[in-house]
């Protein structure tokens, strides 16, 4: 008895085969996507003899989950705007710096760019659709797609010069220019590509230095900090740098100024201790108002508290506290904190 053994064409093999790919591909690709990334509250980094990961914490989850595997010291710099990249620096054993981008999980790690620490700047951020992130290095502000490709120079001086805020629709960004002969600091924008550039202000004439700067929440004003006369303000001007208004101030020291990603508020650090205000200089309140040193403050995803960095008793941990004024928690796990950043704006 004989068995007829029917031929399958070797085309028709690789055909089925490159399709069974496919679907498995699409398959995989689809449960990729149904898995949800973690929402962190905060993301902190905490230092271990010498070595400083990533965690990501959740309020209520007394178990934070670390991110970052490699033996560096890492600080995170910002969340993309839907929530699913994060950009964060690494200093390596050699003192070199890395601007890297991972993923919720801590996966999927992409250097951007390395560079001296020395000439690294940290303000780096992601334009408004996520496809790029602004970053400045070497004294000069690039652009590079998400994924490292197309880095390009957008200035190219012989200035020292930051990234501020890029622009609600994408089209701006706002940068700062530092001079030393002669010393001058001022607020500079140009478009998306580096064209068109234009001063702002002129730190020369007015015998006025500016600093931290952002684009307003509806994105039709700019709001900066200036120091004159040994005296701190907070100011807006319009875009195109005319009708410049104190909204608050005098203050005799230089406050360490943080703001959420809308700019709906404006927490700052002022003898250690922490303030609150909304960007038209309404709303001014003391946060804090202890003997300790408190820094890095943000604002909760629901707007109704802030975490910061304290240093008591020689210990340093994450608190949180009520806008409404109730007294300062500890967050557990959190000894050893270094650099906090508040997720969900």
């Amino acid at each position: 008895m004989s068995c007829n053994r029917q031929k399958i064409p070797v085309k028709a093999n690789v055909v089925s085969l490159v399709i069974l790919a496919l679907t498995l591909a699409q398959v995989t690709c689809e449960h990729a996507e149904e898995t949800p990334l973690p929402e962190f509250d905060f993301l902190l980094s905490r230092n271990y003899d010498g070595v400083t990961p990533i965690y990501g914490y959740v309020i209520g989850n007394d178990n934070p989950t670390r991110l970052t595997q490699n033996a560096y010291s890492n600080s995170p710099l910002g969340f993309s705007n839907d929530g699913k990249w994060i950009l964060y620096i690494t200093r390596d054993m050699q003192n070199w710096f890395e601007l890297n981008l991972m993923d919720g999980n801590g996966e999927n790690v992409t250097l951007l760019d390395r560079s001296e620490s020395s000439l690294y700047h940290p303000n780096a951020q992601f334009v408004p659709d996520d496809s790029k992130v602004v970053y400045a290095i070497s004294a000069d502000i690039y652009i590079v797609n998400i994924d490292g490709s197309n880095k390009r120079n957008l200035t190219r001086s012989n200035d020292s010069e930051s990234p501020a805020s890029v622009s609600r629709d994408g089209s701006k960004i706002l940068y700062h220019k530092f001079s030393q002969t002669p010393q001058t600091s001022d607020i500079w924008i140009m478009n998306i590509d580096g064209s068109d550039k234009n001063q702002l202000t002129s730190s020369l004439g007015d015998s006025v230095l500016y600093y931290s700067s952002w684009f307003s929440p509806l994105g039709d004003e700019i709001l900066y900090w200036t120091h004159r006369d040994d005296q701190h303000y907070l100011c807006s001007m319009d875009i195109d740098g005319s009708n410049p208004m104190e909204i608050s101030g005098p203050y005799e020291q230089s406050p360490a100024v943080r703001h959420d990603n809308l700019g709906l508020s404006i927490l700052y650090s002022l003898d250690w201790d922490i303030w609150f205000m909304h960007p038209d200089g309404s709303g001014e309140t003391q946060i804090t108002n202890d003997n300790y040193y408190n820094m890095n403050p943000f604002v909760s995803r629901d707007g109704t508290a802030v975490y910061y960095v304290s240093q008591r008793d020689g210990a340093v941990h994450v608190y949180s506290v009520e806008l409404n004024g109730s007294e300062p928690a500890l967050i557990p796990n959190t000894a050893g904190a270094s650099y906090l950043f508040m997720s969900g704006y």
